[in-house]
């Protein structure tokens, strides 16, 4: 997990904010690859099964399409489905694990919130046990990091912390309540943390300290959020600079 610490982790590839490049692309990936960062990468499941790589429950901020990506196939995303900047179908999992090679370190966000937890982890686990290069999976939903625990040990996991009272995260009360009390419990025994930049210092933070665990700080964009999150945390996942 040493690269965890070393080696910045850029934030859905080295993407230029979706106006060429955009993010979760092939192309922000293969550029991560050429300037020697480790890659941050979200999941989420097609109709079918498949592990794709998209942010977004929904298509239209990214795509030329509308609706849910869970209501297509990957098939059917593959077929017609492109986004905007470039062009580029939406990528699966397999597919960045080969354009990448086992030369890139890749950090996983695993977009599941829900208490239903197992058929996109199992999808996700077993992909990376073909990979042949460093991985880590992390996730805001504690159920997800208890799942890479019981059933995929050797995959290193993280937690992803933020001010869970804040209304930029698309949460409900009840989905804040249980997120601060998993924290509060570590569920799922986390073996790193990814914070929040705006929001340091912070408990989650010292509670990493005190467990003697590496801290991911993110999203960095700029130098003074960079020079923060160095004072705070180990490694930053970032965007727009180049650490």
């Amino acid at each position: 997990m040493s690269w965890l610490t070393t080696q910045p982790v850029a934030h859905r590839g080295l993407h230029d904010g979706n106006d060429r490049v955009p993010e979760n692309s092939l192309q922000a990936f293969a550029a991560a690859r050429e300037a020697g960062y480790a890659v941050e990468l979200d999941v989420r499941l097609a109709s079918d099964g498949l592990v794709m790589v998209m942010h977004d429950h929904t298509l239209d901020r990214l795509t030329e399409t509308e609706g849910h990506l869970a209501d297509f196939s990957s098939t059917q995303l593959a077929e017609h489905v492109r986004l905007k900047a470039n062009k580029e179908p939406i990528p699966t999992l397999p597919q960045v694990m080969d354009l990448l090679n086992g030369k890139v370190p890749l950090l996983i966000e695993v977009k599941n919130f829900s208490p239903d937890v197992g058929k996109l982890e199992r999808g996700v686990a077993d992909c990376l046990h073909h990979y042949q290069g460093p991985v880590a999976v992390q996730s805001f939903n504690a159920r997800v990091v208890e799942w890479f625990r019981q059933h995929a040990p050797d995959i290193p996991r993280g937690a992803v912390t933020s001010d869970f009272g804040s209304p930029d995260l698309d949460l409900t009360d009840r989905q804040r309540f249980q997120v601060r009390e998993a924290m509060r419990l570590r569920i799922g025994d986390p073996q790193f943390y990814a914070h929040d930049v705006r929001f340091l210092p912070h408990e989650w933070v010292d509670l990493a300290r005190d467990h003697d665990l590496p801290v991911l700080i993110w999203t960095v964009t700029d130098d003074a959020a960079f020079r923060k999150a160095r004072r705070h945390g180990d490694n930053v996942i970032f965007e727009f600079i180049r650490p």
